[in-house]
C-alpha cells in the first residue's frame, strides 16, 4: 500500500484548501511559493520533510503557534500555525509519527509517565542535535562553502562577519531559505564526507602527537629533496663526461689545455708558499 506524503490543510477567508507536500521543502507565502496566501505576507514560512519542521525567513511578523511567534519549530501531526491571516493545519498519514518538539533554547517539558520501566530513553547530546540548530547550521555552511546560496545573502553575510556583526542563526536560516539545493545533491555529499574525515583526523594533528607528526613530514621531504638534488648532479656529471668522450674520440679534442689554461690563470693570484 503507497504511502502518502504529509499536507497542509490551509483556512483561508472561510475556504479551506489542500495542498500535499513535495519531497524537500514546500513555500508558503506570496507569489512564486508553493502555497500561494491572498494576504502575500512580507516572509515566507519553508516546511521541511526530512526531519518536519518550519523555518521562517523574512521579513514582517513571523508565524504564530498559540499566539507565540516562532521563527522555527518540529512539526508534528495537528499543529497549527497562524500566519499571514490564515490558519495552517500540519497533517501526517499516520499521526504517530510525528513528534513535537520546540527548536529553542527554553527546556522541554516531559510528560508524565506511568512507571520507570515505560520511560522512553533519555536520548545523547548528538541525537538531540539532529534536526535542530547543529544541523541547520553545518548545512547552511555547506551552502555557502560550495557557493550554492544566493549572492546577494553570501555577500551580505560575509560583509557582516569582517564587520563583527555575524549572528549564525540568522545566516543560516537565510543562506537555507535562499538555496534551491536538495539534502542530497552529490556535491553537498561529497563536500560533507572530506569535511567529516578532516574533523575526524583534526585531534590527531595538535599537540605534541601532531607536531611530531608533521617534522616526519618535514624530514621525509627534506630528504627526498637532497636525494633529488643528488640524482640531478649526478646526470649532468655523467652528460659532460660523454660529451668529453666523445670530441676526444671524433676529433682528438681535449680538455687537459683548457683546464691548464685556467689554472695558469688562477696561480697569478695565488701566492707561491715557497717564497
Amino acid at each position: 500500500m503507497p504511502v502518502e506524503n504529509p499536507w497542509l490543510e490551509v483556512l483561508e477567508a472561510g475556504e479551506l484548501r489542500r495542498f500535499p507536500l513535495a519531497p524537500g521543502r514546500t513555500r508558503i507565502g506570496g507569489l512564486g511559493c508553493e502555497v500561494v496566501l491572498a494576504s502575500s505576507p512580507a516572509g515566507e514560512v519553508h516546511i521541511w520533510d526530512t526531519p518536519p519542521r518550519a523555518l521562517y525567513t523574512g521579513g514582517g511578523a513571523p508565524p504564530e503557534l498559540d499566539g507565540i511567534p516562532r521563527e522555527e519549530l518540529a512539526l508534528a501531526d495537528g499543529l497549527v500555525l497562524t500566519f499571514g491571516g490564515a490558519r495552517i493545519t500540519y497533517r501526517l498519514p499516520n499521526p504517530a509519527a510525528g513528534v513535537l518538539e520546540e527548536l529553542v533554547d527554553e527546556p522541554a517539558i516531559s510528560a508524565p509517565v506511568a512507571s520507570p520501566a515505560e520511560a522512553a530513553p533519555a536520548r545523547s547530546p548528538g541525537h538531540q542535535a539532529a534536526g535542530g540548530r547543529v544541523e541547520t547550521r553545518l548545512m547552511a555552511g555547506l551552502l555557502a562553502d560550495q557557493d550554492l546560496a544566493p549572492a546577494p545573502v553570501l555577500k551580505k553575510w560575509r560583509e557582516a562577519v569582517k564587520q563583527r556583526r555575524f549572528d549564525p542563526d540568522t545566516c543560516a536560516r537565510e543562506l537555507l531559505a535562499g538555496g534551491q539545493v536538495a539534502p542530497d545533491d552529490p556535491r553537498l555529499l561529497e563536500r560533507s564526507g572530506r569535511l567529516m574525515r578532516d574533523l575526524l583526523m583534526a585531534p590527531l594533528l595538535r599537540g605534541s602527537q601532531g607536531a611530531s607528526r608533521k617534522v616526519r613530514q618535514a624530514t621525509r621531504s627534506g630528504l627526498a629533496l637532497v636525494l633529488s638534488q643528488a640524482v640531478a648532479v649526478a646526470a649532468y656529471t655523467l652528460l659532460l663526461g660523454l660529451i668529453f668522450l666523445l670530441l676526444r674520440a671524433r676529433w682528438g679534442w681535449s680538455p687537459d689545455g683548457l683546464l691548464d689554461g685556467v689554472l695558469e690563470t688562477l696561480g697569478q693570484f695565488v701566492p707561491d708558499p715557497a717564497e
